[in-house]
């Protein structure tokens, strides 16, 4: 009667935004201790990990490097991403809901987003639903990561250990009773090497690799996963 179930997470949002925009990973990775310092984990299991609301640009016009400052909304209403920057701003998109969908709590998607929805400040963000006029590759990119959530628990209950964060890589692994689970993001200017022992499952392409010395980054400073 005097408690909140959840909460919806804007600090966690604003910092996956800004780390995928500048590359600092230092914004996330504080953002990410402070949560599992300050909330039980119940709690944190439960939080609304929101990337945008009707309240906040859309999420592919939040990535796509357009400079809003000083623009009427009578501007913004006729601005959108130009094909030639398209891809970039989708792939960012893949990088923040990869951590949306990884990271402690449950991925709320704000309608549309799902597929490549444009908009700047309210009401611009609150368009209808654009029916046979979806982009597939982010529309199937939502359905891997909710099936990735479906078929693993420990995304859902796990604990978080965050492993490695310098540079502008962060790694993070989700662990319960069921197994591990490893994320990597690498928005920095070089490669990193992973090491490990045994075998791992790449979730994203679904292969396997197994021995004691790989390269594994799921997104690299080229914005392509692998």
């Amino acid at each position: 009667g005097k408690e909140l179930d959840s909460t919806m997470n804007y600090p966690l949002k604003n910092a996956i935004i800004e780390y995928v925009l500048t590359g600092d990973e230092t914004v996330l990775s504080t953002a990410v201790k402070e949560q599992l310092d300050h909330y039980p984990k119940h709690v944190l299991d439960c939080m609304m990990n929101m990337l945008a609301t009707h309240d906040t640009f859309r999420l592919l016009s939040a990535l796509s490097g357009i400079n809003t400052k000083g623009k009427p909304k009578s501007e913004l209403a006729n601005t959108f991403i130009q094909k030639d920057k398209l891809s970039n701003a989708v792939n960012r998109l893949k990088i923040a809901t990869l951590l949306q969908f990884t990271l402690c709590g449950v991925p709320s998607i704000y309608y549309g987003d799902e597929i490549g929805m444009e908009g700047f400040t309210d009401p611009l963000n609150r368009r209808c639903y654009l029916w046979g006029n979806e982009n597939q590759e982010i529309l199937n990119w939502y359905k891997l990561l909710g099936k990735l959530r479906s078929d693993f628990s420990v995304l859902k209950k796990g604990d978080l250990d965050l492993i490695y964060s310098k540079d502008g890589c962060i790694v993070y692994k989700r662990a319960d009773e069921t197994g591990e689970l490893l994320v990597g993001v690498n928005l920095g200017k070089t490669d990193k090497e992973l090491v490990f022992k045994g075998k791992i499952k790449n979730l994203l392409n679904n292969k396997i690799l197994i021995g004691n010395n790989f390269l594994l980054i799921l997104f690299n400073k080229y914005n392509n996963y692998s």
